[in-house]
């Protein structure tokens, strides 16, 4: 997944990967793991802005979830896991670092 910029060919989705989305569920650890680094960068965005607005976090939780559980479809599983959690923060690091300009 974080390798999303570079593309030497691309398979649509079919319906029965969205049907496998909606019966993910999560691993213990794993969701401890998430709400553990969704607090940190809540406090650390608190601590660089002053500001505890959630909109913008939700939908970044909302973002990085769905990451996780389309890696976890990836792999033919329907539990997210610790390592699909890890790929769900490195895949949307990588996208808010991607320059944009020249597309």
């Amino acid at each position: 997944m974080d390798g999303f910029d570079i593309v030497d060919s691309y398979d649509v989705p079919d319906e029965s990967f969205y049907y496998k989305l909606r019966g993910v569920k999560w691993d213990k650890r794993a969701k401890k793991l998430f709400k553990r680094l969704s607090t940190l960068k809540f406090e650390v965005s608190f601590e660089k802005f002053r500001s505890d607005t959630t909109s913008f976090g939700t939908g970044e939780d909302f973002a990085l979830t769905f990451l996780a559980a389309c890696n976890c479809v990836n792999h033919e599983r329907d539990r997210i896991n610790l390592e699909d959690v890890i790929m769900a923060y490195k895949t949307y690091l990588k996208l808010i670092d991607t320059d944009i300009s020249s597309l």
